[in-house]
């Protein structure tokens, strides 16, 4: 599911904003939810009181009780990976909103076929590039893309993450319950130990007992997993072999 959220103090953009991506929704057979906000201070309050958070932000920038800019300022705090579509009657906020990073602006009057161009753009980035793992830890949401994520390790009753820019983050679960959530993304997440699942992207060499990863960091492959890992590679090896032959 794509989560939407229109944030715009005119109540008719807001309905016209949300009829298009229910329209185009249907027609290309994406789940999506939208929520309807018309000022940013509720939709700050919204994301503080339920943990929740959106993939795709259509944000107006001048609005009362807080506007788009401020909006996106605190919004970024807490969520790096929300796409923020502006729109605006005025094309010269450009270099006020360069630091919150927004994913593309909208001039009003528009016409219907600019939104459903930027949803369906973000709609194929998201399930292409943004492969996301979403947790919770002591009241606090959490939304990491997968692709920087390292490994994750089973401690206790807790599970770490370890990302690429030497974060670690900690929520409650076990381990084969991210196994088998991981098992429907596109990248491969390998568990080399009982109490590692390692991404794959981040193996620099694989050795009989341990792996390697881009770092020089060593990760201890345990004797029930050898095996198993041992035909993974052998299949890439394979999968590398034929498509060099019919290249």
């Amino acid at each position: 599911m794509i989560k939407v959220c229109v944030c715009d103090d005119d109540v008719t953009i807001v309905n016209r904003i949300s009829s298009v991506i229910d329209i185009i929704s249907k027609k290309n057979n994406i789940t999506s939810k939208v929520e309807i906000f018309y000022d940013g201070a509720t939709l700050l309050n919204n994301l503080e009181n339920n943990n929740s958070y959106y993939d795709v932000i259509f944000l107006d920038i001048e609005m009362n009780n807080m506007d788009g800019i401020e909006t996106a300022k605190r919004l970024r705090l807490r969520d790096e990976l929300a796409h923020i579509i502006y729109v605006t009657s005025h094309e010269n906020y450009a270099k006020d909103v360069f630091s919150v990073r927004p994913y593309q602006f909208v001039l009003k009057p528009f016409k219907d076929e600019i939104i459903e161009k930027y949803f369906l753009d973000v709609y194929e980035e998201i399930i292409n590039n943004d492969e996301a793992f979403e947790f919770k830890h002591k009241g606090t949401y959490y939304k990491v893309l997968l692709k920087n994520v390292k490994y994750f390790e089973s401690k206790n009753r807790s599970i770490e993450v370890y990302m690429t820019d030497g974060t670690i983050y900690e929520f409650y679960d076990r381990l084969d319950s991210v196994e088998k959530y991981l098992s429907n993304s596109k990248m491969d997440f390998l568990r080399i130990h009982k109490s590692i699942l390692v991404n794959s992207r981040y193996i620099a060499i694989k050795r009989y007992d341990h792996v390697e990863l881009t770092n020089g960091e060593k990760l201890k492959i345990s004797q029930t997993k050898r095996g198993e890992i041992n035909e993974y590679y052998m299949r890439k090896v394979e999968e590398v072999m034929r498509n060099g032959i019919d290249n």
